[in-house]
């Protein structure tokens, strides 16, 4: 018995974690432009990869990468809102961040020490996030409600892919509706339709936040007095430029901000 090896590696190996370390800059780019880049890339990724006897690895990398993806966007929009907007300031004026966050993030970018550590994938966050910086109340029943609700399935997908290497737990069943417990074990089968309704799912919670976000935040900075009726002034033309770089795609950052112009102008 004293021959028998069980689990042999060869040379163990190391890693340098200092070897993966590089300078990124902060994107300049408001959070919808990263996510339609994100979005762009992983359907690029999915039809050109699947369909072969990889498929159900694959789906599972892409899922986990899209979940990423929206996490990013919420991180971002809420951290930009943050750094951003008098109103959203005064929300979250007496919440602490780390004193490390500080220093980490740029100067103007503190914002991120609010969301740092904040799983958008755990149920019940987003609309958590949404009330903690916006005030404003996620309704079940709305066409965001239910995309959020989506989501979920979602996460519980990711959830299985990168914990339980494609198995469902318990959580998951829940979350998935499976009933028939103690039957049988059930788990991810993923085919490129299956990437593409969960990366439609993901992208439409994403754009469907952008709006409900940007609609709430404009109500409220008119409301506030945050935009004069005559937007010609540089404060307004200035606030104009900074509602757009939070919430427009970089081809639709000038339409954007007309149509704000124009709202301030005829509110």
């Amino acid at each position: 018995m004293s021959d028998v090896v069980v689990n042999y590696s060869g040379v163990a190996s190391q890693i340098d974690i200092r070897a993966c370390v590089r300078e990124v800059q902060i994107s300049r780019e408001s959070a919808i432009s990263q996510w339609i880049d994100d979005v762009i890339l992983m359907n690029r990724l999915s039809t050109s990869l699947m369909g072969g006897d990889h498929d159900v690895t694959l789906g599972q990398m892409l899922v986990a990468q899209m979940v990423g993806s929206t996490e990013n966007y919420f991180r971002t929009v809420f951290a930009d809102l943050a750094n951003t907007c008098p109103w959203v300031a005064r929300n979250v004026a007496l919440e602490s961040i780390p004193f490390s966050a500080v220093r980490t993030f740029a100067t103007g970018k503190a914002g991120y020490g609010l969301v740092e550590g904040v799983l958008f994938s755990s149920k019940g966050v987003i609309a958590k996030q949404f009330k903690r910086f916006t005030k404003y109340q996620i309704a079940e029943e709305t066409a965001l409600g239910k995309a959020v609700a989506t989501f979920d399935s979602v996460c519980a997908i990711r959830h299985a892919s990168v914990h339980w290497s494609g198995r469902f737990d318990t959580r998951a069943h829940g979350t998935l509706r499976i009933d028939d417990l103690g039957k049988a074990q059930y788990g991810v089968a993923l085919d490129l339709a299956a990437i593409q309704d969960s990366l439609a799912a993901c992208d439409f919670l994403v754009r469907s936040s952008n709006q409900v976000l940007f609609d709430h935040t404009m109500k409220r900075w008119l409301d506030e007095g945050y935009l004069g009726v005559d937007v010609s002034a540089a404060d307004s033309r200035s606030r104009v430029r900074a509602l757009s770089a939070i919430f427009a795609e970089r081809r639709l950052k000038s339409v954007v901000s007309r149509r704000i112009a124009e709202s301030a102008a005829s509110d």
